[in-house]
């Protein structure tokens, strides 16, 4: 999104997926991802821990997890955070995010397209999700409630994942 709104190298391929409900390819979401990551780890100060790179939606299949692996020659992630809630709800919430947030993706038929994705891609014994849970990773947290208590629970997994106070820091 962040390419897209700057107006970078592939916006335009990018803007155009979104809108039909694709994934961009795994190519343009790792040269895109290590520029990013190069970037924060030049500006962050030689004596502090690595910087903290949160990835929204990515990798969400076994073969991303590896390729992200491989392309920044270590483990790519600390931690994984699951928002996990019935499809009825995930859709009514982004639709109604779609009254106001100005994204082209935020309409029934890609939800539709994204949910199908995920059943295939990431649930079941083989689905990322499986996979983070063995390798350690996997948080998931019931986000069902109303949104203030779901947003309040989200907040303090992500502060329990960094190991900071979720009432002080955040």
């Amino acid at each position: 999104r962040e390419c897209v709104q700057k107006r970078g190298r592939f916006a335009d391929v990018i803007q155009s997926m979104m809108a039909d409900g694709e994934l961009v390819s795994n190519d343009i979401v790792l040269m895109i991802l290590a520029a990013a990551i190069r970037a924060a780890r030049l500006k962050a100060p030689a004596d502090q821990d690595k910087p903290m790179i949160l990835l929204d939606n990515f990798p969400t299949t076994n073969r991303e997890y590896e390729l992200l692996r491989e392309h920044l020659n270590a483990k790519p992630l600390d931690a994984v955070l699951y928002p996990s809630c019935k499809e009825e709800l995930m859709i009514e919430r982004v639709l109604e995010r779609g009254k106001t947030s100005g994204r082209v993706d935020d309409n029934e038929g890609t939800v539709a397209t994204m949910i199908a994705r995920f059943n295939s891609h990431m649930s079941g014994k083989n689905g990322v999700v499986e996979h983070y849970r063995r390798l350690g990773l996997l948080t998931t947290v019931d986000t069902s409630a109303v949104a203030d208590t779901a947003y309040h629970d989200l907040r303090i997994a992500v502060a329990t994942q960094l190991g900071i106070d979720p009432i002080m820091e955040m």
